[in-house]
Formats: C-alpha cells, structure tokens, sequence
C-alpha cells in the first residue's frame, strides 16, 4: 500500500524545518503605513509568500483580550477566533496571494464577511508586524506557519495547524 499523502506531508515538513526567511520587514503601528508600502510594496508584491507576526508593544495582554472580545462580540464581523489566553503576540498569518491586501485588512479592516482583525476598530496602543518572506511552496508556508502558531499561542486566530 501506497501512502502518497504522508510522504508528500513528510517530505514538506522537512522542507519547513530547514526554511529559513528570504527577508524579514517591520512595520511599527507608529509607522505611517503608505510609506511603508511605498517602501516595500515591490518587495511584497504579488505571490510573495509571507507569514506575518503581530505583535502588541508594551500594552496589556488582558486588557486587549478583553477589548477584543467585546469588540467581537458587539459586531457582525468576521473576525478571528478569541484563544483562551492573553498574549502579546496577537494573531499570525500567512499569504502566497497578496501579503498587502491582507495586512491592510487587519490594520484597516475590510469586508465584513474576511475574516480579520479590524485593529482600526478596537486595539488601542501600539503593535508591530513582523513580515517574513519565503521562497516555499503553499503547501510548505502553512506547515511553517501552523508551527510557528503553535510555538508562539496567539492571542486570536488558530494556535496550530489548518488543515494536517
């Protein structure tokens, strides 16, 4: 018997253990955002692969679990799963599509329906994202991902694997 989804599945998670980031970027929430993307916007152009890390910067973790909640709780938006504790790491993500899109969508919200965390409606402080790039395939990001997740348990969003 054949097993060729577990050896695929094997073989991408060794690719995962041994990648490393092609570039890191750091926007600052005290950074204005077009000029960051003025900035780097080339850099993270379309089909970058990318996970991205946002962070809270010298808040209270409680306080902004808590504000989160109510904020989710008093809206009919798509917004991230609420994880049973507070962290400073808020969320993390990934995008092979439109890393851009998707950090605007967080920092500036979005549709209703995206799922997304809308930091413009409710976050209150500073926060930082950290933008790692990869030159992986889709399947590799989302390992990369769901382990980085799992080690750093945000705060909101899943803490492990999407879908293996």
């Amino acid at each position: 018997m054949k097993h060729q989804y577990l050896d695929e599945l094997i073989h991408d998670c060794k690719i995962a253990k041994q990648s490393k980031p092609t570039n890191i970027y750091i926007y600052s929430s005290n950074d204005n955002l077009e000029i960051f993307l003025t900035l780097y916007g080339k850099k993270l152009k379309n089909n970058t692969s990318a996970i991205y890390i946002i962070k809270e910067i010298n808040g209270n973790p409680k306080e902004t679990h808590s504000r989160f909640i109510r904020f989710k709780s008093n809206n009919e938006m798509a917004c991230p799963k609420i994880n049973p504790h507070p962290s400073e790491v808020l969320y993390v993500g990934s995008s092979s599509k439109n890393i851009i899109n998707r950090l605007k969508q967080h920092v500036l919200g979005t549709h209703t329906k995206t799922y997304a965390l809308r930091l413009i409606n409710w976050f209150q402080g500073d926060y930082e994202i950290e933008i790692r790039t990869y030159s992986v395939s889709s399947n590799v990001l989302q390992l990369i991902e769901d382990d980085l997740s799992y080690t750093l348990r945000p705060a909101f969003g899943k803490t492990g694997s999407n879908n293996k």
